[in-house]
């Protein structure tokens, strides 16, 4: 359950999306296309997360990202509301549980973004869905092991952090691939399409068969192994 609580926090850290723009409304897909650790277990773990898919839903001021991980075994809704609030809907293995963060504390979340050193290397090029991107290094200021290498575009003008408190509107482009190394697993998230259109029905979403609980009650679930 260890494992599978730092893997959960890598994902949801990874999809913590907050959509904003000149795309004005959109749905892109991502997938997890590699995933290792050099701890044994955590590695056994990391091999069933290839394959996970987050699809992120925007419009305006409001956004989803819906995550499905392990199977179905664990999945996961990140809702930013107009007023900048958050709404998390955890379905882990049938447990389904509701985080509300109210717009103060989101906004305390987004204003603790830490200091980084930005490199970029525009012959490192690539296509991902179908758009041309360039490399991407950023060393996170205060720490000597947290890494992430990304391949962004400049032909998507969006704003969405990538990482829950890291402020991606220092980043020249959008990325399309990010690795993010330096914790117990390596992820790398790869966009599998990006359309203007959108399911706006995605956005009524039903609360009543989730347990509603504090982000400090779900911290305390299995000893803290969520990560928060």
């Amino acid at each position: 359950m260890k494992n599978i609580g730092i893997l959960f926090l890598s994902v949801v850290l990874l999809a913590s999306w907050t959509m904003s723009a000149q795309v004005e409304q959109g749905t892109l897909k991502f997938e997890i296309t590699e995933a290792s650790s050099d701890d044994p277990q955590a590695a056994q773990v990391s091999e069933m997360m290839i394959g996970s898919k987050t699809v992120i839903f925007f419009q305006k001021d409001k956004s989803l990202a819906r995550i499905d991980m392990m199977g179905g075994m664990i999945k996961i809704d990140m809702i930013t509301k107009p007023n900048s609030e958050l709404d998390m809907l955890l379905d882990i293995m049938g447990q389904k549980m509701w985080v509300n963060v109210p717009e103060t504390e989101a906004a305390k979340l987004r204003s603790e973004s830490p200091e980084m050193e930005i490199t970029y290397d525009k012959n490192d090029k690539k296509t991902i869905a179908g758009y041309e991107c360039y490399r991407m290094d950023v060393q996170v200021d205060g720490s000597t092991e947290m890494m992430i290498t990304a391949y962004i575009t400049e032909e998507l003008q969006l704003e969405a952090p990538v990482i829950q408190g890291v402020d991606m509107t220092q980043f020249a482009g959008f990325p399309l691939e990010y690795v993010i190394s330096g914790g117990p697993i390596t992820l790398t998230m790869t966009a599998q399409s990006f359309s203007n259109e959108v399911d706006t029905s995605v956005f009524d979403y039903d609360t009543s068969q989730y347990k509603k609980m504090t982000m400090d009650e779900l911290k305390s679930l299995g000893g803290g192994s969520f990560g928060f």
